[in-house]
């Protein structure tokens, strides 16, 4: 539970940073994007405002003739200063295309030149441009006004080209007072907007991680059934086809696998080496029945069984049986050959028939376990290899069941074993 809480606990955090970023980058964007839209919007009016001005006054070209800064004339004067009539305006500039200031409500600016001030610059292309600013300072504007500033260059056309642009420094705390409650407005819906996607995005996780929780406690549940030694291809099959894990009868092949004089050997090894030796043996036979679509359903200390065609049916169990018992023999070979000492030898049985499958065990502990008379002949069989001097036994039921017969094997005969009242007939492989 502890680990389940720090994985929530890490992904709500991260995916909240993330989201939170990522919301706040938009809502500055957007607020931006508005800010802009309404400020180009609102500077739309003054370029209308000077034309008509102009159109009215044509003396208003000769002060672009004085690039210099010299004196404008009278009528001129009087024109700029009557933009000082507009409620916001508090101060004016003129320009000429050379950036020189040839008229400013401060006559100590006429004749300064400033060529590369960008919103000018902008201007002289023929559209109004504009720069923010603080008007805290400035003594003109009004109570209401001051900490607005907006400076608005406006383009003085003739014949379709800038030969001059009027500079108008406007507080209009009214005009920022709106685009804030917009900026803030948009970025109010952005951070519900994130904190939805949030919560979308968190909901998204934690039904994926329970349901990820649940597909890996029915592992570890079917692996706990039927052993660790079980390949993970079979347990996604048990996982996907739900299988049914209660009693019932089913047609299987037994592999029973016994290695050979073990007793003689731990006597004389080390614990450690016996534990290590056993390791190193089961790990490739293991492998063997895995590959062959069978698990191993016991280990019996020296020895194990396993079973092909439970719980997944199969309906080449024989084929896949006999496949892996001489896949076994042939990396017992391989085994030997890189050993130093006494060879290992191995007796493996195949029986085929019907056995009664099914978990069994306690609330605490439960096993998947094939019992049944098909069970102990095949053991019985595996057994018979001592006696009759050889490594692999088949069942008569296992060799009718094969579809190619082994090209290497002998028809023993019907010989009686322990347990079982009629004679059964044996085939030797290897």
């Amino acid at each position: 539970m502890r680990v389940r809480g720090n994985i929530i606990l890490q992904y709500s955090v991260a995916t909240f940073i993330i989201t939170a970023a990522v919301s706040v980058a938009l809502a500055l964007t957007l607020a931006s994007q508005i800010t802009g839209y309404q400020l180009r919007s609102h500077i739309r009016l003054f370029p209308e405002l000077i034309r008509l001005m102009v159109n009215q006054n044509p003396q208003v070209y000769d002060m672009f003739r004085t690039p210099s800064g010299g004196p404008v004339s009278p009528g001129t004067e009087s024109i700029l200063r009557s933009l000082f009539g507009l409620e916001t305006i508090f101060r004016v500039k003129v320009w000429s295309t050379d950036g020189t200031i040839v008229w400013s409500d401060s006559p100590e600016e006429i004749g300064q030149k400033f060529p590369s001030d960008p919103p000018l610059v902008e201007a002289l292309t023929g559209k109004a441009a504009y720069e923010l600013g603080e008007s805290e300072k400035e003594e003109n504007v009004s109570e209401k006004d001051k900490g607005s500033l907006l400076q608005v260059y406006t383009p003085v056309l003739q014949n379709g080209r800038a030969v001059g642009v009027i500079e108008l420094y406007e507080a209009n705390r009214d005009l920022f007072a709106q685009i804030a409650r917009n900026t803030l407005f948009v970025e109010g819906l952005v951070a519900a907007a994130g904190m939805l996607l949030y919560l979308a995005l968190f909901a998204i996780f934690f039904r994926a991680y329970q349901t990820q929780r649940r597909t890996n406690e029915e592992r570890n549940r079917v692996m706990g059934v039927f052993g660790q030694h079980v390949s993970p291809e079979v347990v996604n099959k048990l996982l996907s086809q739900n299988i049914d894990q209660g009693g019932e009868m089913r047609n299987v092949c037994l592999l029973f696998l016994d290695i050979r004089n073990f007793t003689a050997f731990t006597e004389k090894s080390h614990p450690t080496e016996v534990v290590d030796y056993l390791n190193s043996l089961f790990e490739f036979m293991v492998d063997c029945v895995n590959r062959n679509q069978g698990i191993v359903n016991k280990f019996l200390g020296d020895g194990f069984m396993a079973v092909f065609g439970a719980p997944l049916p199969d309906e080449k169990n024989c084929h896949h049986a006999l496949k892996a018992s001489i896949e076994i023999l042939n990396e017992l070979a391989k085994f030997n050959a890189g050993r130093n000492g006494e060879a290992t030898r191995v007796g493996i049985g195949l029986h085929a028939g019907l056995a009664v499958t099914g978990t069994i065990g306690s609330a605490q502990r439960r096993e998947y376990t094939i019992v049944g008379d098909t069970v102990n002949v095949a053991k019985r069989i595996e057994e018979m290899n001592k006696p009759l001097g050889s490594r692999l036994l088949l069942s008569e039921e296992v060799w009718n069941a094969l579809g190619a017969k082994p090209k290497v094997s002998k028809r023993v005969g019907r010989v009686r074993v322990k347990g079982h009242e009629a004679p059964i007939l044996l085939y030797k492989v290897a």
